[in-house]
């Protein structure tokens, strides 16, 4: 069964927020979606996450046993908060633009996720919450696109990207900018752009999990940026474990062939009668048959058209 984590973080209500509108409206596409899935919610703004202070703040710093009772319960702190992204399929999180930045409420709960043997290995630093789905639902009052005066100035997408990233996550940012400029009169040229902009966000959103993409048909790859090709590969890998049971190693980085199998989705499952192949090296066109052992890599991507497995 599909499981929605759902965060919101505005600390405006419903009616006055932008990331929280356009964040309930990708949940309500996710349900329609998965029928019978499952949502977990959680609102930073209403119930904020504690942020790392003098008294538990050292528990990812130090061994277990030496857990001070304010770090024990900062840790399993983090723990709750790991858990539920871990169960979770995917990661819906709406975030406001505050001073150039991501809401603290945020910051402090990635904070809690970034702990040493939950969510990242100790040893290689790998992260350890990757395979699921990370979308952000950004909201800005100005413009700080290419070419604008203040270019650059969101602070929130480079770093959650970055501080997602060493947690084995990619998220996917959907983004609506000018949402200030109803309501100043400085802005009031800049209406029309703030409403193409809220079109364009709500039309990604009610795009994010059509059947055709819930089945792993997303068109052509040579446009989809490496993290794209990640989650297409995750979704595709899904797949081919579910219905053949296979045991999975790690094997080639993104644009790489695979080494030892190739999958092909049945027809049905993908847009204008194409499926997506996995090629191995060799034998681009060859199926997986069933208790084949499938290597995992990121797909390279190629079409084919088939009927079945």
């Amino acid at each position: 069964m599909s499981h929605l984590l759902h965060i919101d973080s505005s600390v405006r209500n419903h009616r006055g927020s932008t990331s929280r509108r356009l964040s309930a409206r990708a949940a309500a596409v996710w349900r329609r979606a998965h029928p019978g899935g499952t949502v977990t919610y959680r609102d930073l703004a209403r119930e904020p996450v504690p942020h790392l202070c003098d008294a538990g703040g050292m528990a990812r710093k130090r061994p277990r046993e030496r857990h001070t009772p304010a770090e024990t319960w900062s840790w399993k702190l983090s723990e709750r908060l790991i858990e539920e992204v871990k169960a979770a399929d995917t990661v819906l999180l709406g975030v406001p633009l505050y001073n150039f930045a991501a809401p603290s409420s945020v910051k402090a709960w990635v904070d809690h996720l970034v702990a040493p043997g939950l969510s990242i290995d100790p040893e290689s630093r790998t992260g350890l919450l990757g395979g699921r789905e990370f979308i952000v639902i950004a909201s800005r009052g100005g413009g700080y696109g290419p070419g604008t005066p203040r270019e650059g100035w969101d602070h929130a997408q480079p770093w959650l990207a970055h501080v997602l990233s060493t947690l084995g996550l990619a998220p996917r940012f959907i983004t609506a900018e000018l949402t200030g400029a109803e309501s100043t009169p400085s802005m009031a040229n800049l209406i029309p752009l703030a409403a193409a902009s809220l079109a364009t966000a709500e039309r990604e959103i009610d795009q994010l999990w059509t059947a055709a993409d819930d089945d792993h048909g997303l068109g052509d790859l040579a446009g989809f940026s490496d993290g794209e090709l990640t989650r297409l590969h995750e979704k595709v890998m899904a797949e081919v474990i579910a219905r053949l049971n296979s045991p999975v190693r790690q094997a080639a980085p993104i644009g790489e062939p695979f080494g030892t199998a190739s999958a092909t989705l049945p027809r049905e499952a993908l847009p204008a009668d194409r499926t997506v192949q996995l090629r191995a090296g060799g034998t681009p066109s060859a199926r997986v048959e069933a208790g084949a052992r499938v290597e995992a890599g990121v797909c390279a991507g190629s079409y084919a058209p088939a009927d079945r497995w």
